[in-house]
């Protein structure tokens, strides 16, 4: 959408930041779940001094409550958990700062295991990849 672009243009850290918020709360859950590799694109674009813990976090818990109480929604071959699993990998190599401490990655990967255990019971394999994802973080801050 064009939103998206809008918000990954501008030039002000703060006012992508702000841009992507609205778009997320502006529009509905089942939109996110069509262009969700689309938001996702657009929130590693934005300037690196951006906590995109509280987006990530907000959209992820929206989404993960949405497919579990639609589970045969139009959208349902739309796989959640692998898609922030994917971009919390590439998340993970941009650069730290004061703005995306270490604490705000490991809260993502908590939230990201909450996913995979609501949306996938039973499924360890989706539970051992956020665990490996997180010790790869960690190793990376040694």
């Amino acid at each position: 959408p064009e939103a998206l672009r809008l918000g990954t243009t501008c030039e002000d850290a703060v006012g992508q930041a702000y841009l992507l918020q609205s778009f997320v709360e502006a529009f509905p859950d089942v939109l996110h779940l069509r262009t969700l590799e689309r938001v996702l694109t657009a929130c590693l674009q934005v300037h690196w001094i951006v906590d995109l813990r509280p987006l990530l976090q907000h959209l992820l818990r929206r989404l993960t409550a949405h497919v579990k109480g639609f589970p045969t929604d139009m959208v349902a071959d739309v796989d959640v958990f692998s898609a922030f699993h994917t971009h919390m990998q590439q998340l993970h190599g941009r650069p730290r700062s004061r703005a995306t401490p270490l604490t705000s990655l490991l809260s993502l990967q908590l939230e990201l295991m909450m996913a995979a255990i609501s949306l996938h019971p039973g499924d360890p394999g989706r539970v051992g990849l956020v665990l490996a994802g997180t010790a790869d973080l960690l190793q990376q801050r040694r």
